[in-house]
């Protein structure tokens, strides 16, 4: 899965099947085109993690009601080693997530709630504005973490930290 395609290998009975879609809202629409057209019934689908690109086609997937599970780039990474294969492509690479798919069935992916991504993209907006706000107020030289630790999220985490080094 890169930033503007998708590489998917479909794996049926005796053979494989390998298509490119865009990363985007068409391309979803295209890939779940595609796979209604080769008559897949059941059919579950097996992702490498990498952030808001699968976000987004996992989100799409399980609104349409394909089973979803999403693996940590590591878990690839040590299965293209037992199974010998140096080279790494992206074709590479959903050959082998398909291939962990049906032999490993991995656990089914949840996305999370909306509310809870616009919660993300709100926070990661706000810690922008906070560091942007303390490089304005300083000078590059006299820059310093600390500057954030006066707002509140910090502070928190700060807080956790000396209660951890207590115990």
């Amino acid at each position: 899965m890169a930033k503007l395609k998708l590489d998917v290998v479909l794996r049926l009975v005796n053979q494989h099947i390998h298509r490119i879609f865009a990363n985007t809202g068409e391309g979803f629409s295209a890939l779940h085109a595609w796979l209604q057209e080769q008559g897949t019934l059941q059919l579950s689908v097996c992702l490498e993690s990498t952030g808001s690109y699968s976000d987004a086609i996992g989100h799409f997937l399980v609104t349409h009601q394909y089973v979803v599970s999403l693996l940590h780039p590591a878990v690839l990474v040590s299965y293209r080693k037992t199974k010998n294969m140096r080279r790494k492509t992206d074709k590479v690479d959903a050959y082998l997530l398909a291939l962990y798919g049906k032999d490993e069935q991995p656990p089914v992916w949840f996305p999370i709630s909306d509310e809870v991504m616009r919660l993300r993209s709100l926070l990661g907006y706000r810690d922008e504005q906070v560091t942007n706000q303390c490089t304005r107020t300083q000078s590059p030289q006299k820059w310093t973490p600390g500057c954030l630790s006066d707002q509140p999220r910090h502070r928190a985490g700060k807080l956790a930290e000396a209660n951890d080094n207590k115990v």
